[in-house]
């Protein structure tokens, strides 16, 4: 964030006990890009991910230069420990050298954010309203980039992705069955925005996603969501027995939590 007067709050302590109430800590790495009396712009690295290779962006630039075709690049992604060590494994080690954008449409992250390098259009300036509410970002972006054309792969493992046991799918309204259940509403949006295109994958992923759902925990609250998602997309919940079922399901689960 740029901003022509920067405004911090800064507290004194009085001592060190504060200390002992820290429950875990994160080291943030601070550089300015540019910096003036007027306006300065400030980077930090903070969080789970890092790139690990200085050559990062330009590789991908050159790629996309000599593919003029391509929307975006990705890359592997090194999976580390929460002390940053290697666990000697890839976030997906059997990643295509090209998505379409059925390729996209699946039940995880084919690739992982981090590694992600897209062209400037519209479309991913401006995303549609349902990015407001996407279960899953990073899916919908790399969708709405490989609908305009195809993803490429670059060679190498130049992003680490650490690995966290209470990452977002484990917390909060995430939790439970609650991720799967955003995910089909985040799919079938999309098959609206494109106009039907990837409606049949979209459909057989979200099916995936619904059929997996009853193995999960679900409150009272969470049924409550279900609900309201078959509201939200009856077109999809209710355009086959089964599902109607699986909800009925989830719903009887929920109210005897």
């Amino acid at each position: 964030v740029a901003m022509a007067i920067e405004i911090e709050r800064k507290f004194r302590v009085s001592d060190s006990a504060w200390k002992s109430a820290v429950k875990r800590e994160r080291y943030i790495r601070q550089a300015y890009l540019t910096k003036n009396g007027r306006v300065s712009v400030r980077i930090r690295i903070d969080g789970d991910d890092k790139w690990s290779d200085p050559r990062k962006l330009q590789v991908q630039l050159d790629a996309l230069r000599r593919a003029p075709h391509a929307v975006g690049c990705y890359h592997h992604a090194q999976r580390i420990d929460g002390e940053g060590r290697s666990l000697g494994a890839l976030f997906n080690k059997d990643l295509p050298e090209r998505f379409d954008l059925e390729g996209t449409i699946t039940h995880r992250s084919p690739f992982h954010i981090s590694s992600f390098l897209y062209r400037n259009l519209p479309v991913l300036r401006h995303p549609p309203a349902l990015a407001r509410r996407a279960g899953s970002l990073d899916l919908l972006l790399f969708a709405l980039a490989a609908s305009n054309g195809p993803l490429i792969r670059v060679e190498g493992a130049m992003t680490c992705y650490r690995v966290n046991e209470q990452g977002l799918s484990q917390r909060g309204l995430y939790a439970r069955s609650n991720d799967l259940r955003l995910r089909i509403l985040l799919w079938t949006a999309l098959v609206r925005v494109l106009h039907g295109r990837g409606r049949e994958k979209a459909r057989s992923i979200c099916d995936d996603l619904l059929r997996a759902a009853l193995a999960h925990p679900v409150t009272a609250r969470d049924a409550k969501a279900w609900a309201l998602a078959v509201v939200r997309r009856p077109g999809y919940f209710l355009a086959r027995r089964w599902r109607i079922g699986q909800v009925a399901r989830l719903l009887r689960k929920g109210l005897h939590a």
